[in-house]
């Protein structure tokens, strides 16, 4: 009995302490995805603290709202044609910030900007905020560079991860990535993994500490109240595309155009497609919805 004992304890302390690892990109929020944003001008070492299993809570901080995130299809923003190769893209009190996502990392290619060409638009050479796989511990350096500006580095750090608790929302298994730009010059975001998305940012220049209150497990993988889950992989694709079950398929557009539909399928090919975002619907025999994918095609 008491062997027993003992190996329930073990196993109890090592999922306390499992080190959450960013997989990939494949779960980034689904195009209008939205969350609402808050500010507080802050330095306290409250932000800057951490470690394994560390806590940061923030919920006796009194922030100001400024709105909302929004997930939008680069191809229809405003300035979508500035950013062709973006595959990602957010919209924010007017401004938006557009990415790239690809299977080794995660690059951003203008952050909050209203004007293609001005402020943080990084197209002489995008900043990467992400690899993958980022286990703890990882780090990465990176040059970029804004318009009309000099190359620069940044490395990033996987340096914490732990529970994140902000004045609405408590998020566990959250990682932290340190951005050092210099000595003194560190930004900090805190992501959650279901979705893929930020939850925080700390920005030195302010300073402030930026809340973005996102719903977990509403990403890019969204299952019925069943709780059927079909794996869609590989995802992204060069062109073959596989179920783990069968399911009645549709494949669309950005645009919603209806690229391909078939019954009892568990298997597609993309390879006439052009590269770009489709969406997946499957559905069950009864014609209604199990699952809704997003499938990046290169």
């Amino acid at each position: 009995m008491k062997r027993a004992i003992v190996l329930v304890m073990i196993a109890c302390s090592i999922n306390a302490f499992a080190q959450p690892v960013i997989q990939n990109g494949n779960n980034i929020p689904n195009v209008g995805f939205t969350a609402p944003v808050s500010m507080i001008s802050s330095n306290s070492s409250d932000i800057t603290n951490g470690g394994p299993n560390h806590t940061w809570d923030f919920s006796s901080y009194t922030f100001t709202s400024i709105g909302s995130m929004t997930a939008i299809d680069p191809a229809t923003a405003p300035m979508g044609s500035s950013f062709p190769t973006a595959n990602y893209a957010f919209t924010s009190s007017g401004a938006y910030s557009f990415f790239r996502v690809s299977p080794t990392q995660m690059e951003v290619q203008a952050w909050s900007i209203t004007t293609p060409g001005v402020g943080n638009d990084f197209s002489p050479d995008p900043r990467t905020i992400l690899k993958f796989p980022f286990n703890y511990n990882d780090s990465i350096t990176d040059t970029w560079q804004k318009v009309g500006g000099s190359p620069d580095m940044v490395t990033l750090y996987y340096d914490s991860y732990g529970t994140l608790i902000l004045p609405g929302m408590t998020y566990t298994n959250v990682v932290r990535i340190r951005e050092n730009y210099g000595v003194g010059q560190d930004d900090y975001i805190w992501y959650i993994l279901n979705p893929l998305t930020m939850v925080a940012v700390f920005d030195h220049n302010a300073p402030m500490l930026i809340s973005i209150e996102a719903t977990p497990t509403t990403g890019i993988n969204n299952h019925d109240a069943a709780g059927k889950s079909i794996a869609v992989y590989p995802n992204p694709t060069e062109g073959p595309l596989y179920l783990s079950d069968r399911a009645n398929v549709q494949l669309s557009s950005v645009t919603g155009q209806i690229i391909a539909q078939s019954e009892n399928m568990n298997a597609l090919d993309l390879s006439g497609d052009p590269a770009g975002i489709y969406f997946l619907t499957l559905r069950d025999k009864n014609g209604q919805v199990i699952q809704r994918s997003k499938v990046l095609k290169y």
